[in-house]
């Protein structure tokens, strides 16, 4: 188990090109950017099933309405394989992993988005 933080860092830009109804003719950019820190609570659990093979999974969830973030959360699935190189230990990792986060209204930005993919990895261990 293990508790932390999670930061959202959101940056949105708007381009708009407005060679009529602009005396100048060309180009507009608007941007902005915000970033948003929750705490998270969540766990952990690998089981092997040679000396090399593993499954690990992960889930956790936070938000909490601190920052106004109303919920983030993510999970993780994926089999990793354990060896050695240079003398330090190290696996590597195929899976998948979705996030959610949903961020409140009452602030400056609202936001709801889930992130989903497959994932590669590398963890060293010293």
């Amino acid at each position: 188990m293990y508790a932390g933080g999670h930061t959202i860092w959101l940056e949105k830009s708007v381009d708009l090109n407005t060679p009529f109804g602009n005396p100048r003719g060309g180009r507009r950019s608007f941007s902005g950017s915000k970033s948003f820190t929750s705490p998270v609570i969540g766990a952990r659990f690998m089981v092997g099933f040679t000396p090399h093979w593993f499954v690990l999974v992960d889930g956790n969830v936070g938000g909490f309405g601190v920052d106004n973030v109303c919920f983030t959360g993510a999970v993780l699935g994926a089999l990793g394989y354990r060896t050695t190189r240079f003398d330090i230990a190290m696996s590597l990792e195929a899976g998948y992993k979705a996030s959610r986060y949903n961020v409140d209204k009452g602030g400056v930005v609202e936001t709801n988005a889930t992130l989903n993919g497959p994932l590669v990895g590398f963890t060293g261990y010293w």
